[in-house]
């Protein structure tokens, strides 16, 4: 595998048809190197569309562990999910809520990285399509209908 000097990660996770409570996907994007990831958790209590966004972190997170030895760089992790940014850049203080849990899994997966090599940007949601798609596609393959919501095609 090639070494790159930076990349980009983009996250997404959605909860659907109805919020708390519904079906549960995400999706992990990534250019360079090549990356596209996605998970689904079928309908619970305790399922929300915050929770989705940080299963997305944390899967991003372990599958950037491995590959973090060729990316010299920073790794830019990119989410149209203001809470997950803000608080993962120490913005915003985490009080309660269904993701708290997954929350700490993706501290405990932050804090194994050198410091100063991750980095949170907020993106709107028409500039995370790619990650979106995935979160979504899973719905799509088990034959969940949702609702179509404003995206644009994914640019991958």
């Amino acid at each position: 595998m090639e070494l790159f000097e930076s990349t980009i990660v983009y996250i997404d996770g959605a909860c659907e048809p109805h919020n708390p409570g519904g079906h549960m996907g995400w999706g992990v994007w990534c250019r360079e190197p090549e990356l596209r990831l996605s998970g689904y958790a079928p309908p619970h209590p305790m399922n929300s569309n915050n929770v989705a966004e940080y299963r997305a972190l944390v899967e991003a997170l372990r599958v950037l562990r491995v590959l973090s030895e060729h990316i010299r760089g920073p790794i830019e992790i990119r989410s149209d999910s203001q809470l997950l940014v803000k608080q993962m850049s120490g913005m915003w203080d985490v009080n309660k809520g269904r993701y708290v849990d997954t929350y700490r899994e993706a501290m405990r997966l932050y804090a194994q990285y050198p410091s100063q090599s991750l980095i949170f940007h907020w993106v709107p949601r028409e500039a995370n399509t790619a990650a979106d798609e995935l979160s979504h596609a899973e719905f799509r393959s088990r034959g969940i209908r949702v609702p179509e919501h404003d995206r644009r095609k994914p640019r991958w």
